[in-house]
């Protein structure tokens, strides 16, 4: 029932294969940019924000933010959560 207010993402990466997108860019997880920005955007408050990511590499690397992985193909085991209705604990 919550409302997406933006969806942001990152076309870049170290290794991409069309040299345009080849940058090493703090927007690519588990780098802060993505989040700063949103912070910046939508006066978030970090310490009351939780990011949920269904990698390890989407535990992103800045003081304060409460990252969970929930399970899926890319975490089969050592996850924070078998589904959504389980991250309640962790708000």
């Amino acid at each position: 029932g919550t409302p997406i207010a933006r969806f942001y993402f990152c076309p870049f990466h170290k290794d991409a294969t069309i040299e345009k997108y080849r940058v090493d860019s703090d927007c690519r997880k588990p780098k802060p940019g993505m989040i700063l920005q949103a912070e910046k955007d939508y006066d978030i408050n970090r310490a009351a924000s939780l990011m949920i990511g269904d990698k390890n590499s989407d535990r992103i690397q800045l003081p304060g933010l409460k990252c969970i992985i929930i399970k899926s193909n890319y975490v089969p085991e050592g996850y924070d959560v078998e589904s959504l209705k389980d991250v309640e604990r962790f708000l």
